[in-house]
């Protein structure tokens, strides 16, 4: 994930963090970063719902441009569900469906949002990137 991110510009600003063992070695393993993130380790996080997650990401900032969440699923999984809305909506893109039935261990899932973080919500965000770490073995 480390490789694609950096190919592909995805520095986040804010870093939100389990602090689980294995959610801080995935942190260990995306950095250095060109700029470092601020990194904050949330306790919360911790085996948190998707209505946890998503009070967390409501009260960043919004001088703050973009985030990354690092925690545990099953609710990243509901939390990206959520957003994208996919659940609702008749119509949903592939890369949404694919989130909706899985969502692997180290997968990242971009999402592009309207509005601040204090009014992010059900179907609030547009999912621009879902990659499986399977996929990347492709690509190696």
């Amino acid at each position: 994930m480390r490789r694609i991110m950096r190919s592909e510009g995805l520095v986040p600003d804010l870093v939100l963090v389990s602090p689980a063992r294995r959610t801080m070695e995935t942190l260990s393993a995306l950095q250095p970063w060109d700029k470092p993130p601020v990194i904050d380790e949330k306790q919360e996080l911790y085996l948190a719902t998707a209505p946890g997650m998503l009070q967390l990401i409501r009260n960043v900032s919004d001088r703050v441009g973009s985030v990354l969440l690092i925690g545990h699923n099953p609710g990243l999984q509901d939390l990206a569900v959520l957003l994208v809305g996919a659940h609702t909506k008749a119509g949903a893109a592939k890369r949404a469906l694919s989130l909706a039935k899985a969502y692997p261990t180290c997968s990242l899932a971009e999402f592009t949002l309207t509005g601040p973080w204090s009014e992010v919500g059900e179907g609030s965000g547009k999912l621009t990137r879902f990659v499986k770490p399977r996929e990347l073995k492709a690509v190696d």
